[in-house]
């Protein structure tokens, strides 16, 4: 069967988008997987507590941080400054405007397929993205620390950074479209039982 061409830049834009996260962390997380391997020269026992610690934050977090990230949003009103920063950031996050705006230079067709699913599917992929950002922000805690015991503090600080990029800045950025999501169902809800309630009322004669 032969591929048109409409057909071969939807699925580079889908590979784009989809390898983009994946780039992404295999860069924040090979330095950090490596750095104990280059501690243990010197520190043997060191190098082993910081992978140690550095496996349980990872997946410690994944485990028990559940409950914890599930937990109802306060929905605060969103200060105007606070918007525009999100909103400039979503430009840079995984799955975010600049990597869509590239996938539609590729296929001027193409549309997120996270936007096709139903408000309730998308609040918890973006949960489970949270999470795994809280993940990866404490399990980089313990190489961060022993960079900065043992003299590698260029590699501690460049941490310092990656994580600002990487995991605080995309929690941030998810942490708003799961607010502004949650007030959707929520209004969702209200006119769903508004309506059941209207339904239920006897016609006056």
């Amino acid at each position: 069967m032969t591929l048109t061409s409409a057909v071969w830049r939807t699925r580079l834009a889908y590979a784009l988008v989809a390898s983009h996260g994946l780039v992404m962390f295999v860069l924040f997380a090979t330095p950090l997987i490596l750095f104990p391997l280059h501690l243990a020269d010197d520190h043997v026992w060191a190098a082993l507590f910081t992978g140690a610690f550095m496996l349980l934050g990872y997946s410690g977090t994944l485990v028990w941080g559940k409950r914890w990230v599930q937990q109802p949003l306060s929905l605060k009103p969103t200060t105007s400054m606070k918007h525009g920063v999100v909103r400039w950031c979503r430009r840079f996050v995984g799955n975010g405007d600049l990597v869509q705006s590239i996938a539609r230079w590729i296929d001027p067709q193409w549309k997120n397929p996270y936007s096709g699913q139903s408000p309730q599917q998308t609040f918890r992929w973006l949960t489970a993205m949270e999470l795994f950002h809280w993940a990866a922000l404490i399990g980089s805690i313990a190489p961060v620390l022993a960079a900065f015991c043992f003299g590698y503090r260029t590699f501690g600080l460049a941490y310092l950074l990656a994580n600002l990029l990487y995991n605080i800045v995309p929690i941030q950025v998810v942490r708003d479209s799961r607010e502004r999501l949650q007030r959707i169902i929520q209004l969702r809800l209200v006119c769903l039982h508004t309506g059941q309630n209207q339904k239920q009322r006897p016609k006056s004669r």
